[in-house]
């Protein structure tokens, strides 16, 4: 499979999202391609926000939960989702999603597979190359045992950039002020490993773009960082509404340009 574009496509889902909330949840998404994609999505809180502007603004996208008995779908896209491990464990959220990879109920039923680590999963204590290199022989292992299955792969969530005095004294105490940077680290090397296979989907970028383009960032040790549009998020690092309606069209555009 590769992925391929279709700006009709992409046109008609913006005007979606420009046209407000209203419009997008009587309008049905239903891609332009023949073939069924049917997902699973291994997450946690961030994935059930973009889960949830699915269900709210393409109501024709099937989000089903990984225990459905049986699941009989005419959308182009079904999305089986699970919560897989423990906050603050990547490894155990690697563990997890392989081990539902070999599920014989999902391994015959989907073609598209994702899991995403969340923004609580990075901190100073976060050995970020020691996850990187686990992430990637857990995707060799699970692409040579299964070569029909598309894996795709997503950067890490970010929180808003922090305000008052303690950027400034963590900046004293020679410590990075934001879990944002442990972040920002990870994701770079996400993108330099996968972001050339068109199978990378930059959650990270989409959060820090606003709707006029401008990037919302900040620097550290002189070097640009990313951190979540203030306008997007609900809370430190949650999706407000319009924050998961943006999302929700991006991971859809995403998921059907792949063939």
């Amino acid at each position: 499979m590769h992925i391929g574009s279709n700006h009709k496509r992409s046109f008609l889902l913006l005007m979606l999202l420009t046209c407000g909330m209203a419009m997008a949840t009587e309008t049905n998404f239903t891609g332009s391609v023949s073939a069924k994609k049917v997902v699973y999505f291994g997450h946690q809180s961030i994935g059930q926000n973009i889960l949830n502007g699915i269900r709210n603004n393409f109501p024709a996208v099937v989000v089903e939960g990984i225990d459905a008995a049986k699941i009989q779908s005419n959308s182009k896209i079904t999305i089986i989702n699970s919560f897989i491990g423990r906050n603050g464990f990547p490894f155990e959220k690697m563990d997890d999603f392989a081990n539902i990879l070999r599920r014989p109920d999902i391994a015959n039923t989907i073609n598209i597979a994702a899991m995403k680590l969340c923004y609580v999963d990075f901190n100073k204590d976060t050995n970020i190359d020691a996850v990187f290199l686990r992430y990637k022989e857990m995707i060799n292992t699970i692409e040579n045992s299964n070569k029909n299955l598309v894996l795709v792969h997503f950067t890490v969530p970010l929180s808003v950039a922090p305000s008052g005095i303690k950027p400034f004294i963590k900046k004293l105490l020679g410590r990075p002020f934001t879990n944002n940077v442990y972040r920002n680290q990870y994701n770079e090397l996400i993108r330099k490993e996968y972001g050339k296979t068109g199978r990378l989907f930059d959650l990270a970028m989409y959060e820090a773009t606003s709707p006029d383009g401008t990037a919302s960032s900040f620097k550290y040790e002189g070097k640009p960082m990313q951190s979540l549009y203030e306008g997007y998020a609900s809370d430190e690092a949650h999706l407000n509404e319009k924050g998961q309606q943006v999302l929700s069209v991006r991971f859809l555009e995403f998921i059907d340009a792949i063939k």
